[in-house]
């Protein structure tokens, strides 16, 4: 069952909590002041990862006056990274409602403890969803139908094969990724995985091609909202992931 792709208006049910807030509560905002994030994606626009006191998916950003400072993009997933808040750091987002603004870029901190402990961070917040990706059908839906009631980003558990190829219109690159019986369409962001595409001269990568391609067997996608892009927020595949 191939799932529908298009531009919808996003109805969303209230069932999704603002995990950013609840990171920034456990790290004792307006007390403490810095997150530890296990990284999931870190790009020049932002970084999403697992906060490691709450346990939650979140989002953080550099704010707009600082934008072209920079995250480092040579942090690699499931290190560990501190990431200091901006004062206030709710970003009050409807369409990323769990991300938190960032005084300054993030430092590297080194690795998680052990495979097994990022295993356990992954755990509550991989799944396949019981609904549409990110509360919405499609891949679009115009920015003012936002509420806040649902996340930007999850963690999808890859169930069957995934693929990436160039479409036949307009030649970018999409990733088809299976789950819960169905398979979804989406614009694929790895940087990585658009270069290992890049270097097959559009032949289709399927799961084993990208792990030789990419030294790692695809196990989860991190699936996440852009930005308004002319009024339009699109969902796309940041980062295809290994097992920890």
């Amino acid at each position: 069952m191939e799932r529908s792709a298009g531009l919808v208006g996003a109805t969303q049910p209230g069932s999704q909590r603002r995990g950013g807030r609840r990171a920034a509560r456990a790290a004792g905002y307006p007390g403490a002041r810095t997150l530890r994030v296990m990284v999931l994606a870190l790009d020049e626009e932002d970084l999403i990862g697992v906060d490691v006191a709450s346990g939650v998916l979140v989002r953080t950003r550099l704010p707009r006056v600082e934008a072209g400072a920079g995250l480092s993009a040579g942090v690699a997933s499931y290190s560990l990274v501190e990431a200091t808040l901006a004062d206030p750091p709710e970003l009050d987002d409807p369409a990323q409602p769990e991300t938190l603004l960032l005084a300054e870029p993030p430092t590297p901190i080194g690795k998680m403890r052990s495979r097994r402990q990022a295993r356990r961070l992954l755990q509550p917040i991989a799944g396949s969803p019981a609904g549409p990706l990110l509360g919405f059908p499609g891949t679009a839906a115009r920015y003012w139908t936002f509420s806040g009631a649902n996340p930007s980003a999850t963690l999808v558990r890859l169930e069957g094969e995934l693929a990436v190829y160039r479409s036949r219109a307009g030649g970018s690159a999409v990733v088809r990724l299976a789950w819960r019986g169905g398979h979804d369409r989406l614009p694929l962001a790895d940087p990585a995985a658009v270069a290992a595409l890049e270097q097959a001269r559009g032949a289709m990568l399927g799961a084993e091609a990208l792990r030789r391609s990419l030294g790692l067997r695809p196990r989860f996608a991190l699936v996440a909202l852009t930005p308004p892009i002319d009024g339009n927020c699109y969902k796309v595949v940041k980062k295809i992931l290994p097992r920890p």
